[in-house]
């Protein structure tokens, strides 16, 4: 069942910032005629990302600063526009939790984190201009990763980071914690990378040629499952 497309995203959207802009806050008249640059030409813009902490709670980011929140498990959604530190408007590429923590990974190197007391992503520069595809990690490390097989690592959730040294230049799709702490992660040109040392460095754990890789999962039996153009693959982990 459709819980939410381009179509109603338009809907609800304008109607939840246009009833706040009626109560005096005329502020979200910022990110309403965001909503306008992104629905106005029809449903052509896509999520993204999404997490879901519970049965109830979640999250949806997506292209030009598209976030939503649910509180219902989905039944409604309300924009979140105005509940993050990103007045461009920057593509928002993934959302996920690590460590405890809700992060955002989108453009210019910027990851997002929530602070939920104040129900706003702060935003968090890693230092690179590139876009930043996503995000794994372990309570100690924070795993940021993209194009042109970027990756960075910080150990205080954000606030500080580092490059991790990587050989390959392919971007970075996706990545996993194994169930034996080391971090996996996988790149467009159908590499493996592998970290044994909590993201300082990644060395190559072998490829699938002519498959560039989208995502990558543990399957328990030591072995990854991995997905991509040409379809999913399982491979023993090393």
């Amino acid at each position: 069942m459709v819980q939410l497309d381009g179509v109603s995203a338009k809907t609800e959207f304008e109607a939840y910032y246009n009833s706040l802009i009626a109560s005096g806050n005329g502020a979200l008249s910022v990110p309403l005629q965001q909503v306008h640059v992104n629905y106005d030409n029809g449903p052509t813009l896509p999520w993204l990302g999404i997490w879901f902490s519970d049965a109830q709670t979640g999250y949806i980011v997506g292209s030009f600063g598209d976030i939503a929140h649910t509180e219902d498990g989905g039944k409604t959604w309300q924009p979140w526009l105005d509940h993050i530190d990103n007045p461009n408007f920057y593509d928002l590429n993934a959302v996920a939790e690590v460590g405890g923590q809700i992060y955002i990974a989108g453009e210019q190197g910027i990851v997002y984190r929530l602070d939920a007391a104040h129900e706003k992503f702060v935003a968090l520069s890693t230092g690179y201009g590139g876009s930043l595809f996503g995000l794994t990690g372990t309570v100690k490390t924070l795993i940021a990763f993209g194009m042109e097989g970027m990756i960075y690592h910080s150990e205080d959730r954000g606030q500080t980071w580092e490059r991790s040294n990587n050989t390959s230049t392919a971007g970075i799709m996706d990545g996993v914690v194994l169930a034996d702490g080391r971090i996996a992660l996988v790149s467009e040109n159908g590499g493996i990378l592998i970290s044994d040392d909590d993201g300082t460095n990644f060395h190559s754990a072998g490829s699938e040629p002519g498959m560039p890789l989208a995502g990558i999962t543990e399957t328990g039996d030591g072995k990854m499952t991995l997905v991509g153009l040409g379809g999913v693959s399982d491979v023993s982990e090393k």
